[in-house]
């Protein structure tokens, strides 16, 4: 895979469709256009992200933590790993979020979150529960 192009999110809930762009190159509004949904109501879950990138010829290795109470520390910390040319993190920043943050992680550990959070936000939020290696 070719240098990770930073793609902004330009909706509240565009993170995911954010992180599509940058992985396959393409542009937001490519990526917007595709899923007709809108994303300052409500996101893309992994599920259809996973779909999506299937489609695009991604082969995906899915790591997740299931119970991460008393240790997030060590989650975060495995999950935070790289293992394949790129990776999609789902980011939880507290304890009750209902939904979570996308962010790509490239083959050398640097993040790219599409809000612009800081990457020591990210490495530091209360846990990352899922890691989506993608492979071309």
């Amino acid at each position: 895979m070719s240098e990770i192009k930073f793609v902004k999110q330009e909706h509240k809930s565009g993170c995911a469709c954010a992180c599509i762009a940058m992985v396959t190159g393409r542009t937001y509004a490519e990526i917007d256009k595709d899923f007709h949904n809108d994303f300052d109501e409500g996101g893309i879950d992994l599920v259809k992200t996973m779909d999506y990138l299937s489609d695009w010829g991604f082969r995906i290795i899915k790591k997740e933590i299931e119970y991460y109470l008393g240790d997030v520390k060590f989650g975060r910390d495995e999950l935070l790993k790289p293992f394949a040319p790129v990776h999609l993190l789902r980011v939880k920043s507290k304890f009750d979020s209902t939904s979570g943050h996308l962010v790509v992680m490239d083959a050398d550990g640097k993040l790219f979150c599409p809000s612009e959070s800081k990457e020591e936000d990210i490495r530091n939020s209360y846990v990352i529960t899922t890691v989506l290696g993608l492979y071309r």
